[in-house]
């Protein structure tokens, strides 16, 4: 199967070919990996504290998190998409009045 030389079936491969759905997810599971602060460039103790501040239900921001699984070598495979949905016209204050 395919080019891998295990027929596509070696553990490894399987993990780093996972997909996340979610930032929050896709960060909590990069924080899980060993080492994580040296691939990311920052102290063992801004993990420690970005772990607690999701387990108690805290957050991180977005940009933030985005920023750091780049840094690890994550890739959007699908950019947020967002749809518009028209909204019935309510009527003005002026027309409710009268």
């Amino acid at each position: 199967m395919g080019d891998h030389p295990t027929g596509g079936n070696c553990r490894t491969c399987n993990l780093l070919d996972m997909q996340i759905t979610g930032r929050r997810a896709a960060f909590e599971a990069m924080l899980q990996e060993r080492g994580v602060y040296k691939k990311l460039g920052v102290e063992r103790s801004t993990v420690s504290s970005w772990k607690i501040r999701l387990k108690s239900g805290e957050s991180i921001s977005e940009d933030k998190m985005k920023e750091m699984l780049l840094r690890y070598g994550y890739s959007i495979v699908q950019e947020e998409v967002w749809e518009v949905s028209t909204i019935s016209e309510s009527p003005s204050p002026q027309k409710a009045q009268s």
